[in-house]
């Protein structure tokens, strides 16, 4: 390697640190997940196809949104009632919708797909949907698993998770602020019961194992206020920082209600997410190589002024 003086490698140095000072320009550059970039099919939301249907098993049905994949696994089953066929489906992770409200909100079923503020986060138009089945079944046939399990999404390289917002369906809402046929209502008749609906934001490697930080709980309803009109259920999108997860390749998502059954959790398991802030990192290896030309010059600049000492003295 040629070495030069040190006239010459002042300004190379100079614009070595420059360049490698640029990327932090780079990470600075957030990449927010708005599903604003999704045509919403004009059921007003997103489902799935069962590739075999009627074999108790669901289908995978990935989508993506700028650049980050979710799930939708979804099945077509069917029953027999008095000689009679009747179709049903059933799905569990991912969807996303752009449906509203207006007057009473939808309860039950007809609100899995409808967000209790009325629009997406500060007031778009797409939100995403996310469903886990509180039956702790692998399919409809019955293997064991761990239901949460499919409520994971991988990150984008290079990208960390900042903070989410969430929020809950009218469906949910419903349920829990007036019982149904399943749940009961939360605080019970005398609005002393403690209940509480908890989502689980827990931060995993690259190989599905969680990280060392822990998981940021958010509480989508909560009645253990000693002073129950400070009771509440989440009726906005609420903002949820998530930078100590930043280190997470994926994200995984679990539901826990105090209100469980024989089948598991009676509280309807969905929540809604949107707004999801990822903040762009530059590859370690660009500022490792960059370093090492910068000490390579600076190392030849050495040499030539102690060549220079010796040969003068």
């Amino acid at each position: 390697m040629k070495c030069t003086t040190l006239k010459n490698v002042v300004p190379l140095a100079l614009l070595a640190i420059g360049i490698v000072a640029r990327p932090a320009a780079v990470e600075a550059t957030t990449l927010v997940v708005d599903f604003e970039d999704l045509a919403v099919p004009a059921a007003g939301h997103f489902e799935g196809t069962d590739d075999v249907p009627y074999d108790w098993t669901h289908t995978d049905n990935p989508w993506a949104s700028k650049g980050v994949t979710f799930h939708n696994w979804w099945s077509v089953e069917h029953y027999e009632y008095q000689g009679t066929w009747y179709d049903y489906t059933a799905w569990h992770s991912f969807s996303y919708s752009n449906k509203t409200w207006a007057g009473v909100p939808p309860a039950g079923t007809d609100g899995e797909y409808v967000a209790y503020p009325n629009s997406g986060s500060a007031g778009s138009a797409n939100y995403g949907v996310c469903f886990r089945s509180s039956e702790d079944i692998t399919d409809m046939g019955g293997g064991a698993y761990d239901a949460t399990s499919y409520l994971t999404f991988d990150l984008p390289d290079n990208h960390q998770i900042q903070s989410m917002y969430v929020a809950n369906n009218t469906f949910a809402w419903d349920s829990m602020k007036y019982g149904d046929t399943f749940a009961k209502k939360f605080g019970g008749d005398n609005g002393n019961d403690e209940d509480w609906f908890r989502l689980r934001i827990t931060g995993l490697d690259a190989a599905g194992d969680p990280i060392a930080a822990r998981p940021v709980d958010v509480y989508l309803a909560d009645y253990r206020f000693a002073n129950p009109t400070d009771d509440y259920i989440v009726e906005d999108w609420r903002f949820v920082d998530l930078i100590a997860l930043g280190e997470a390749a994926k994200l995984q998502f679990s539901l826990k209600s105090t209100d469980v059954g024989q089948y598991g959790m009676n509280t309807p398991g969905f929540f809604l997410i949107d707004n999801l802030s990822l903040k762009q990192v530059p590859e370690p290896s660009t500022f490792f190589l960059l370093a090492l030309g910068v000490l390579a010059m600076l190392a030849c600049w050495w040499r030539n002024r102690s060549s220079r000492i010796i040969a003068g003295s």
